[in-house]
């Protein structure tokens, strides 16, 4: 009875918040890393604002947040306790040093899955550097997904890289890295993105980082997501990721080996391109768009770069993608080795290293497989997918696998736009105020007093009561104080 009425109870909040909200946060297309809108869905002028008053009640979109949470709060502030409430824990959670709680885990494994077990945005990468460090700990790879990942990693003199598909082991001394062949890349934004941090910094990665025949991105996989978001387009990180993966199970588009290989003949790059490109003059025509607009529409997106605005322009597209990738692969001093990235991954455990595989995305946004299958990625990025797509021998008796997944709490965030039942703010909170990491350092939140007053708030059913915070910088929404409170890490400075 409990259940029936909370499922009443939150179905009358849902219907009344659509109501309200002027954003629909499941009608979302393609995969996502960000979330980033050009216009506000609330009160119009909150991009005027700057620093902590971003963020301030009654400024913006936190006005219409506070009127609805309070709207929802009222339809739900009278369900019964639930009964998972007076869950009595049967161990606690401790710091311990990594000697002590990792290392017992890694010296029984041979392959080590760290995987995000929510949303995205666990801090994977922190556990992914604990476990690199490890001396039996040869190789550190990614295995599947594309550049719409990405973690920031300090290397050992304090400058800051922002990696989507380098193996973030890149920057621990006397690792091997990997790129296997079920990722997709971008060879434009992975030489000028990624791979140039490392050449301007001296960080030596020839020997130490190999490319699998991955799976290219070209230019009108990326428009086709423009296309195919053009009444909302900064719903989709528009990295191409949805078409690129529709080509490959179409198997229909361009690998790295093709780029070695000769251009003309049935088989050959030219025809497997033009083929591929089938889909974006199809895009148009059946949008009734031209490509003079589609040159305008991207021309006026952040997120689209020079050379997919240069592919509109090509008159011979196919030649143009093809020298494009000419120049930054096959002709390119700095692009790193090719390698047949399965076979050396068999090799390092049929040797007795250990291989860590490291994890982009999560369990929830995995393959169009759970709940929100519409608003998640087209790799399977849970643990059991990243396994499959290392190509290691899972029949192998010597095989240990060991899956790591990684949460955070209180108050989870995710990847992209979509629902998220544990969020501290709707996921479109911080687009919305346009609000920044230098926004949170601004409005002095310290974490201690706003949780004492957050989980004091909680009622006796669960539910959080709707409140403020104020401190000497102004007040701000209670959830909004705490995520940004909770953002601001206060030694490496990373936020979530």
């Amino acid at each position: 009875e409990t259940r029936r009425l909370w499922r009443r109870g939150l179905l009358a909040a849902s219907r009344a918040a659509r109501s309200t909200l002027t954003y629909d946060q499941e009608d979302e297309h393609g995969d996502e890393q960000e979330f980033s809108m050009s216009k506000s869905p609330g009160t119009p002028g909150s991009r005027a604002a700057s620093g902590a008053r971003k963020c301030q009640l009654g400024v913006g979109y936190n006005k219409q947040l506070a009127d609805e949470r309070r709207q929802i709060y009222a339809l739900l502030e009278n369900l019964p306790r639930l009964p998972e409430l007076d869950y009595v824990p049967t161990a606690k959670y401790e710091e311990a040093p990594i000697e002590e709680v990792l290392h017992p885990l890694i010296a029984e494994a041979s392959v080590i899955l760290v995987a995000g077990a929510y949303f995205g945005d666990e801090g994977k990468g922190k556990t992914v550097d604990a476990i690199a460090r490890h001396p039996e700990v040869k190789v550190v790879a990614r295995v599947n997904s594309g550049e719409n990942a990405g973690h920031t990693v300090f290397g050992e003199t304090g400058h800051k890289y922002d990696f989507h598909l380098c193996p973030s082991g890149l920057l621990t001394p006397g690792k091997v890295n990997m790129i296997g062949p079920e990722c997709v890349m971008d060879p434009v934004s992975f030489m000028e993105r990624e791979v140039s941090q490392l050449v301007r910094t001296g960080v030596s990665y020839k020997e130490r980082l190999f490319i699998g025949n991955v799976h290219l991105v070209c230019p009108h996989h990326k428009l086709l997501d423009l296309i195919g978001s053009w009444d909302a387009p900064n719903r989709s990180t528009l990295q191409g990721m949805g078409p690129v993966h529709a080509s490959k199970a179409s198997r229909r588009g361009l690998r790295l080996d093709h780029l070695f290989n000769g251009r003309e003949g049935q088989q050959g790059s030219r025809a497997r391109l033009e083929r591929d490109m089938g889909e974006y003059w199809g895009a148009l025509s059946s949008k009734s768009i031209t490509e003079a607009e589609l040159h305008e529409k991207a021309k006026a997106n952040s997120k689209i770069q020079p050379h997919v605005l240069g592919f509109i322009a090509a008159r011979d597209k196919a030649q143009y993608v093809l020298d494009l990738f000419d120049r930054y692969v096959v002709h390119n001093a700095d692009f790193p080795p090719c390698a047949d990235v399965s076979f050396l991954l068999r090799q390092t455990l049929s040797s007795g290293g250990k291989v860590l595989l490291e994890g982009p995305q999560s369990y929830f946004l995995s393959n169009a497989a759970e709940k929100f299958w519409d608003s998640g990625t087209s790799a399977n990025t849970d643990a059991a997918g990243m396994l499959c797509a290392a190509r290691v021998n899972i029949g192998s008796p010597s095989l240990s696998p060991l899956a790591i997944n990684i949460h955070k709490t209180p108050g989870s965030s995710r990847v992209g736009s979509g629902a998220n039942p544990c969020a501290l703010v709707p996921q479109h909170y911080f687009a919305a105020t346009d609000s920044t990491k230098e926004d949170f350092e601004a409005m002095q939140i310290d974490w201690r007093d706003v949780c004492v007053q957050y989980f004091g708030s909680i009622g006796a059913n669960g539910l959080l009561r709707p409140g403020a915070f104020t401190n000497h910088t102004g007040t701000y929404d209670l959830g909004v104080a705490m995520a940004a409170a909770s953002c601001v890490h206060p030694s490496h400075r990373e936020f979530g």
